[in-house]
């Protein structure tokens, strides 16, 4: 499963944020469900691991502060980001590992 955050209003800071899963683009999407595109893009991949909710309000600051030490900047004209859930998420209910895939120029 993942996490994306998109249509950011920076006037309020609000967001859409879906629960989503990774379908190949020929996967028929029931009426009540909404389907993002996600575009091709190249991303940094940040590997947050902690306590919940501290992962989910510090991860987008720390993977933006290691983006810009290592020179990469957001791609805006993408619009989103996403949280990755996966096995390592699951695996121990004190700590959690997500990933954050920010696409970059």
């Amino acid at each position: 499963m993942i996490g994306w955050c998109g249509d950011f209003n920076p006037q309020d800071n609000s967001f859409r944020y879906l629960i989503a899963i990774i379908a190949t683009t020929d996967t028929e999407v029931p009426g009540d469900l909404t389907e993002v595109h996600i575009p091709a893009s190249r991303f940094a991949v940040a590997t947050i691991e902690g306590k919940e909710p501290d992962i989910f309000t510090q991860a987008h600051d720390l993977t933006f502060r290691e983006m810009g030490k290592a020179g990469l900047e957001y791609d805006q004209e993408k619009g989103f980001e996403m949280e990755w859930y996966d096995e390592p998420y699951c695996l121990d209910r004190e700590m959690r590992i997500i990933d954050i895939y920010v696409p970059i120029k």
